[in-house]
């Protein structure tokens, strides 16, 4: 019975112990959040500073540097790739008629932005490649 009686104290002055830890701890952090209210630049209390473990404020955050543009694996695959037609003695870079096309179209007067779909159907025996924008206009380049 004594020793019960013993561990029931000891609990009951852990259970004390850790009600006062919690009350200075809630005083000093209203004592902080007062400070911080009065001066907007200093540094929140973090949780870890709650429980005893000081830390450094954070850096102060840096302005963002512009983004740089990042090439994505598709963009670079197509820089990698590339698809020549040889006919009649002839090789033409598969990315060249399409720019030459694509130049033609705006050519016409018609702008890069107006495009949603350009289709190229390239003819070795005519020596032409035939465009077609937005399933509506349409022209042809020659491939010389």
């Amino acid at each position: 019975m004594a020793n019960k009686r013993a561990v029931k104290s000891t609990e009951k002055e852990i259970a004390d112990n850790i009600v006062e830890t919690a009350a200075e701890e809630t005083a000093a952090k209203t004592a902080k959040s007062s400070k911080t209210a009065k001066t907007a630049k200093a540094p929140k209390a973090s949780a870890e500073a709650i429980d005893g473990e000081e830390k450094k404020p954070a850096a102060p955050k840096k302005k963002a540097a512009p983004k740089k543009t990042k090439k994505t694996a598709e963009e670079m695959r197509r820089e990698t790739e590339e698809v020549y037609f040889q006919f009649y003695g002839q090789e033409i870079l598969a990315n060249d008629i399409f720019a030459k096309a694509k130049e033609a179209y705006m050519a016409e007067g018609n702008q890069e932005s107006m495009i949603e779909s350009f289709k190229l159907y390239i003819k070795p025996e005519d020596n032409k490649a035939y465009y077609i924008v937005n399933d509506e206009t349409r022209g042809h380049i020659c491939l010389d």
